[in-house]
């Protein structure tokens, strides 16, 4: 199955082949959002998408403040990239084709080259045939058309496989088409897989931050709680300081947002590598503090709107509070007369507006009643009478 996962706070509108694939538009905290290739078929026809064949992706992002910005894409469909397998193919007297296969790697594999370029480490790579050896092992399999694997071939065997396949040098492989046979009539490829060494395990080293002044750098490394000789985990690192993590962790972003510093941001920055260590400076932009202004309250036809204030901490006046707001969302849900679902969830539930030229920010409950009203019908024959009994 092939599939897209978005992540990103306000608006995000993803476009396949020309049609909507992901609605994830409004003003709200970063929220998920996930595409289904094949599920596209069943809205827009049989036909929408068709394997093998290009399709535009057109993806549309919009954050409505100047800070905050979080946006993620990720995807399990193969992407073409400027590093990995290329092929340069010489047709044999015998009909057969002989492939020279190159390997190209930016950098040295590692987190850290990508993020501070390819002058890092071991550098650039470009290693053909038998050189590949050094960096990784080569397998190879054969798949239908439709994405289905058909069989694994065996990598250095000496002989012809299915007929036409020459694996014997794993690194220059001979195919025979023609020849080729044990296979239901169709189309087939023939796919490379290259599994590359691991390489170099990092660590971190020195952690510094810049432009925190409420508070100090002891209580932020406190809740980052990285120290020097740590395994560099950027997944983890992030978490810390944006959040993502389990539902009681606490992160740096909920230390200022609970004191109403709903502008606030933090970029981590690697400031250097020197052999197995690299140095880390976090970058904050703290920004100033937001006053909660308008608490809306939409959908409540039949409660009245002082119930649900009563569940609500977030009021006028207030500075905003992450914990407040959360807590909100759970009391208006544990009421028993509104759907639970509908109010945790970021793209209906609720909205948050904040406005950084006022400092300021509105929020939006939007409730969405259960049905509690019962009709009750019971009649009876007796007597030459017959009786009907309505309740409500």
């Amino acid at each position: 199955t092939q599939e897209f996962t978005f992540r990103g706070d306000d608006d995000i509108w993803v476009f396949i082949n020309k049609k909507l694939a992901l609605d994830n538009g409004g003003a709200h905290f970063a929220a998920p959002g996930h595409v289904v290739l094949k599920n596209l078929n069943a809205t827009y026809g049989s036909n929408f998408l068709i394997p093998g064949n290009d399709y535009p992706l057109d993806i549309f992002f919009c954050d409505r403040r100047t800070t905050m910005t979080n946006m993620t894409i990720k995807t399990n469909i193969y992407i073409k990239q400027t590093s990995g397998l290329s092929t340069t193919a010489t047709k044999n007297s015998d009909g057969s084709v002989t492939y020279n296969i190159c390997y190209t790697q930016s950098g040295d594999g590692s987190c850290a080259s990508a993020a501070l370029g390819s002058g890092s480490g071991n550098g650039s790579i470009h290693a053909c045939g038998s050189d590949i050896r050094n960096y990784g092992t080569l397998k190879y399999s054969i798949y239908a058309r439709n994405g289905e694997k058909k069989a694994d071939l065996g990598s250095g065997k000496s002989g012809w496989q299915y007929g036409g396949i020459d694996l014997s040098n794993p690194f220059s492989p001979k195919v025979m088409a023609d020849k080729i046979s044990g296979l239901a009539p169709g189309s087939y490829r023939l796919a490379i897989d290259f599994y590359v060494d691991e390489g170099k395990k990092y660590y971190f080293r020195n952690v510094t931050w810049t432009g925190n002044s409420v508070y100090s750098t002891d209580a932020l490394n406190e809740i980052l709680s990285v120290k020097k000789g740590d395994p560099y985990d950027i997944v983890t690192m992030q978490k810390r300081l944006m959040g993502g993590g389990k539902q009681n962790d606490y992160d740096v972003s909920k230390l200022y947002r609970d004191n109403g510093y709903l502008f606030f941001n933090v970029t981590p920055v690697e400031m250097a590598i020197t052999q197995d260590s690299i140095d880390v400076e976090m970058r904050i932009s703290e920004g100033k503090p937001a006053t909660l202004n308008n608490i809306i309250i939409n959908g409540n036809d039949l409660t009245s709107e002082k119930v649900v204030r009563r569940q609500v901490f977030t009021r006028p006046g207030y500075l905003f509070s992450q914990t407040d707001f959360e807590r909100s969302i759970r009391e208006i849900a544990s009421l028993g007369q509104f759907d639970p679902e509908a109010i945790a969830d970021p793209s209906t539930g609720y909205s948050i507006l904040p406005n950084q030229m006022e400092n300021t920010v509105d929020i939006v409950y939007n409730v969405t009643e259960k049905p509690s009203s019962q009709l009750e019908l019971s009649g009876g024959w007796g007597g030459r009478t017959f009786v009907v009994t309505a309740g409500v």
